[in-house]
């Protein structure tokens, strides 16, 4: 998976990842009728919510089989091989680094939303509602030109690049934030969490060295999914207004830097370490043994 790191010198904004949540998030709030044409308006408003759609879908029901797999292997005789435990802790050990990641990103997603500047009490700012001279600069795919004819053909065959439209979450409403936390951060942090269950479960019935690498990879294949579909279905031009999109301030103060850092350097490792732990903590008492003698 790929992490969103922050821009270098910036340390008081939030800024959406590159992947199918940020995009559903954000394209939405840049398109603009006007600009990008009906018909690309339309598209885009589809195209982004059935990706997240079908990123759920393919998440879930490869879980449902791992789920199924674990129901029908003999769990506890085959778990029970001490002779690879060193290897056992490592995979568990990166597993749970990648949820982590996930889960963390998660949360700093749901922060920064909460801390975007509501725009009105609508449920979505559309930039052909508003005001006319708010379309000017561009729309979410095409930028603003002037039409050379009565059907404005010139939205689906022109295009103007080297325009400073920059993608925005300043339109925003607060109706929005909880669409997002319901579609988007929710559902995205459940998964997360479901899998540490489901996944560490799958790792674990792994019956030799070989297998156990391998059934690692697939459960941290389920994670990025997303960004596996971001990158294939999502245009050049897309991928870089989203990169360069306007951050959240966050408005930083010192207690607030003071816990972001224990949070990364103090309780994220406690975490990780705990959690590897206690999964393969338990996994030795259920074949009636224990790691801590």
């Amino acid at each position: 998976m790929q992490l969103s790191l922050p821009r270098p010198g910036i340390m008081d904004e939030y800024i959406l990842p590159e992947n199918i949540y940020g995009l559903v998030i954000a394209e939405p709030l840049q398109l603009d009728r006007n600009v990008d044409g009906l018909f690309i308006f339309s598209m885009e408003l589809m195209r982004v919510f059935v990706l997240l759609g079908i990123n759920y879908f393919l998440q879930l029901s490869l879980i449902q089989q791992l789920m199924s797999i674990n129901d029908a292997k003999e769990y506890w005789a085959e778990e029970c091989g001490h002779h690879f435990l060193v290897l056992q802790i490592i995979c568990i050990f990166v597993f749970v680094i990648s949820i982590f990641a996930e889960v963390r990103e998660t949360m700093d997603m749901m922060h920064g939303l909460y801390h975007a500047e509501n725009w009105s009490a609508g449920f979505l700012h559309i930039n052909a509602y508003v005001q006319p001279h708010m379309h000017e600069t561009g729309g979410a795919v095409l930028e603003a030109e002037t039409p050379k004819g009565p059907w404005q053909l010139s939205h689906f065959v022109r295009k103007k690049f080297g325009s400073d439209k920059t993608w925005t979450l300043d339109h925003i409403t607060r109706l929005y934030k909880c669409w997002c936390f319901v579609v988007v951060c929710i559902p995205k942090l459940g998964i997360g969490v479901f899998l540490v269950y489901v996944g560490s479960h799958y790792i674990l019935v792994s019956q030799d060295s070989e297998t156990l690498l391998l059934n690692t990879l697939v459960v941290n294949f389920v994670v990025d999914i997303d960004e596996f579909m971001y990158h294939t279905f999502t245009s050049p031009v897309i991928k870089m207004k989203l990169g360069n999109i306007k951050g959240i301030d966050l408005q930083p103060t010192n207690e607030r830097l003071l816990l972001h850092w224990l949070s990364t350097a103090v309780f994220g490792p406690v975490l990780v370490f705990g959690l590897t732990a206690g999964i393969i903590e338990k996994s030795q008492q259920d074949c009636g043994e224990s790691i801590l003698g």
